[in-house]
């Protein structure tokens, strides 16, 4: 049963959210859509009401494959996690990679599940400017064992769809991740980083469109 949820604080589960999510079945996880800002904040609810819900499909954007907002887990799945600092870049990323190489399943669930992640800015970080680059982001990316273990939602290799655990459909976008997969160093430069690089800015305008429609196959 999947028994143990971890929420980022400053995100809103609409109807349908991982509670009701199958059983037993892998790592559920997924990305958010952003919502409203601060001057039309979504109240802190346990699930997304009315007016909330329609606020978010009038004026909200699906957020890329690297917004990874929540995990559905069973408990006894992670005894032995690096000591990450949580909020900060690559820890969620482990997460999925985890899940994907050592237990051999990771689902996304962005497709059944309405998850909202409000626009806000970095304010309360140095200098105003999100941790990306920061000493803390690199001392994760260390514990996480480097940039072949920073996973995204397109690394998944299982969704829900309908109530199901399904076979991702093929979308071009996948196929140009896992490539920019094999291109990846810690090094950050060569031959291969340009490929990767590459590889990476061909999928930003592919990897935002939302899909909801519930036809992939099951496994």
């Amino acid at each position: 049963m999947l028994r143990e949820r971890r929420y980022n604080l400053d995100v809103r589960r609409g109807a349908g959210g991982p509670a009701s999510l199958p059983a037993g079945e892998g790592f559920p996880a997924g990305r958010p859509t952003l919502g409203p800002g601060p001057d039309r904040a979504v109240g802190f609810q346990r699930r997304l009401g009315v007016p909330a819900a329609r606020d978010v499909a009038e004026r909200g954007k699906f957020y890329s494959p690297w917004g990874i907002d929540y995990f559905v887990f069973p408990h006894h799945l992670y005894t032995d996690v690096p000591n990450f600092t949580i909020g900060r870049p690559a820890w969620d990323n482990w997460m999925v990679y985890q899940a994907r190489t050592t237990f051999g399943m990771a689902i996304d669930a962005s497709r059944d599940v309405l998850v909202v992640h409000q626009n806000h800015d970095y304010s309360h970080l140095p200098g105003n400017k999100p941790p990306y680059g920061s000493e803390v982001a690199k001392s994760n990316l260390a514990k996480a064992g480097g940039q072949k273990h920073v996973y995204n939602i397109l690394d998944t290799n299982r969704e829900l769809a309908g109530g199901r655990i399904c076979k991702p459909q093929f979308r071009l976008v996948r196929l140009l991740r896992r490539m920019e997969r094999m291109f990846i160093n810690d090094e950050r430069k060569g031959w291969g980083w340009e490929i990767s690089l590459r590889l990476q800015q061909m999928q930003r305008p592919l990897s935002t469109k939302p899909r909801r429609q519930a036809n992939a196959r099951r496994t």
